[in-house]
């Protein structure tokens, strides 16, 4: 459940970097784990040179509304391409 006033972004990259474990944070951090935990409970500020780190690990892109990218649904994306390598085959 998310907690009050947490934005769904910060729910989702919580819940990713907690899925990473506090151990892989501690080392992608170069802390130690309980460091990692008061980081990610809030008890500590996280660092933006950190931050970025474990969005690098997560593998995590950043798209800016400049790039002129913009996002579609899995599902889509999937119909899309199975659309498009259907009509490049009957070519």
């Amino acid at each position: 459940m998310t907690e009050p006033g947490m934005s769904d972004i910060k729910q989702r990259l919580t819940t990713a970097f907690l899925r990473m474990g506090q151990q892989r944070l501690a080392d992608i951090w170069k802390c130690d784990p309980s460091e990692a935990g008061r980081r990610m409970n809030g008890q500590r500020n996280i660092p933006l040179d950190d931050f970025c780190s474990a969005l690098d690990a997560l593998g995590i892109d950043i798209v800016t509304p400049d790039q002129g990218a913009v996002t579609v649904p899995k599902d889509e994306w999937l119909a899309l391409r199975t659309l498009a390598r259907k009509s490049l085959e009957s070519e």
